[in-house]
């Protein structure tokens, strides 16, 4: 054997060439080894290892693509183990991007399931499913009226004010109008969000109550809707309510709520419990006069105990408009209110192309109704009355009498009100029943629950728009109230009674106003 420079052993030539066939050899014997594995293995006779769980998702259904707000939805999705190891797959439907439910699946290898999701939408619109890769759409709407004789009305919602988490109780009254049996279906929607529906059968002539029990802890204003009908509820902080402070005829009355200092019309969200209010005796311009609250109570301070929503008004003499009418008492004159009309030289019929006022003028009557508490007879032979022009404005009076109705004692008289824009409509009488019906509901421009408000005539008045809150007179809009009357359809006679005040406000705003007029002219 021979060695190399470092002295280790090199093999020699004959020794090279007996291992390189034995290398050639092993080569030939690990080839044979390796086709004979693949051959096993195709034939199956060589088992291998178990393929691991894989998962595809396929066939995802919606049924129906379109349905109306509240009805179900069906979601279907075919899941398959292509794998050969038992596995768990992590199923979610996302529907606009939500997550709503997760379903985790255990399969076999091999297997497949069908997975149903049912899902009901409260708000109109169109949505977007998605289960693993695929997705698809359903469309809801609301749904068109249901033919039926059965009339829905008389919508209240009690509490209007409560507190997180207490019941609403919403009812309504619904009834068969027609001649057949007959169904409906009352659906309660909340802020646009479908909450429940009821389906109520009733014979021909029958009457029934409908009610639903719904609360949320979401404070603030809810508004509530039972199929066509409208109304709102008000969520405030636990152990508070709402007080509402106002004045009549004017508002800007300074006044003291527990020691702090306000200006009518005035609410807050106060504890509940006691409170004091305290007015001044007379209007900041000395020309109106406290005369007392609502409830009767004369004291500049009051006490109330406010144990849910509330509203106090401080009534006040006074005017300094029209002329204004007033009454012998027994103990001295007591205001009644101003005449006022579309007669008096100063209200404007219309512009004319250059600028002048065109007034309307016109002899029309104005009617004001006496309470028998303000009638007293002087000497048992007359009644006493002033009329005083407290305002420098040009307005005559031509003639004056007292009107006497005679009606039955179950009715009340009322004439019609100032109608300014046509005489035509003034010194009608009507006699009206003395319990009338209340409006289901009730809401002003500024969508505010005034129901309470215009309920009942005790000088709670519904605040409206005036200059105070645009003294510019450049975002004058009209004072609107849109009330709901519940089922008139067998009624033979509608008469709406309606008790309103008018605050002039300043003169000079007035005149301002009407000189921007003319010089545009």
């Amino acid at each position: 054997m021979l060695a190399n420079k470092n002295g280790n052993p090199m093999p020699t030539k004959s020794l090279r060439k007996k291992l390189k066939i034995i290398f050639i050899v092993d080569v030939i014997i690990v080839a044979i080894a390796a086709a004979s594995y693949f051959y096993l293995q195709a034939q199956g006779l060589l088992r291998t290892a178990p393929k691991p769980a894989e998962f595809i998702v396929t066939n995802l259904t919606i049924d129906p693509i379109e349905a109306d707000v509240g009805d179900p939805i069906s979601i279907s999705i075919n899941v398959t183990n292509i794998g050969e190891l038992e596995g768990t797959y992590n199923l979610n439907l996302t529907i606009n991007d939500v997550l709503k439910e997760n379903r985790t699946l255990l399969l076999l290898g091999g297997t497949s399931t069908i997975e149903e999701f049912t899902v009901t939408q409260s708000t109109e619109g169109n949505y977007t499913v998605k289960i693993g890769e695929l997705t698809g759409s359903f469309k809801i709407k609301m749904a068109p009226p249901e033919p039926s004789a059965i009339s829905l009305s008389g919508l209240t919602v009690k509490p209007l004010e409560a507190w997180p988490g207490d019941p609403v109780s919403i009812k309504a009254t619904a009834k068969n109008q027609g001649s057949t049996p007959d169904s409906l279906k009352v659906k309660l929607m909340v802020d646009g969000n479908f909450i429940e529906a009821k389906t109520v059968t009733l014979d021909p002539g029958q009457t029934s109550t409908v009610e639903f029990t719904f609360n949320t802890t979401v404070e603030g204003k809810h508004n509530v809707k039972l199929n066509t009908l409208t109304s709102m509820f008000t969520v405030v902080p636990h152990g508070t309510h709402t007080l509402l402070i106002s004045s009549y005829p004017i508002s800007g009355i300074p006044f003291k709520l527990d020691g702090a200092e306000h200006t009518t019309p005035y609410s807050e969200i106060l504890p509940v419990g006691t409170h004091t209010v305290e007015v001044p005796p007379t209007a900041p311009t000395g020309k109106y006069t406290f005369i007392g609250w609502e409830d009767g109570s004369t004291d500049l301070k009051r006490t109330i105990t406010l144990t849910s929503r509330m509203s106090i008004l401080a009534d006040f003499s006074g005017g300094i408009s029209c002329p204004s009418l007033y009454i012998w008492n027994g103990t001295g004159y007591t205001y009644v209110a101003e005449i006022s009309n579309g007669g008096w030289l100063g209200y404007i019929g219309y512009m004319n192309a250059y600028g002048s006022i065109v007034f309307l003028g016109g002899n029309p009557w104005d009617h004001i109704k006496l309470d028998k508490t303000q009638l007293h007879l002087v000497n048992n032979s007359y009644y006493d009355m002033k009329l005083l022009q407290r305002w420098e404005e040009i307005f005559y009076l031509d003639t004056v009498y007292m009107l006497v109705v005679d009606h039955p004692s179950k009715v009340d008289v009322y004439p019609t009100g100032v109608y300014y824009m046509n005489p035509d409509f003034q010194g009608k009488i009507y006699t009206v029943s003395k319990n009338p019906s209340t409006p289901v509901s009730a809401f002003n421009e500024r969508g505010e629950d005034i129901l309470y408000e215009i309920s009942k005539l005790d000088g709670i008045f519904a605040r409206g728009i005036n200059g105070v809150e645009s003294p510019s007179w450049n975002n004058i809009s009209w004072n609107r109230i849109t009330i709901n009357l519940g089922d008139l359809s067998n009624a033979k006679e509608i008469k709406l009674i309606v008790n309103g005040i008018v605050d002039w406000g300043p003169a000079k705003d007035y005149y301002n106003w009407i000189s921007k007029f003319q010089a545009a002219a």
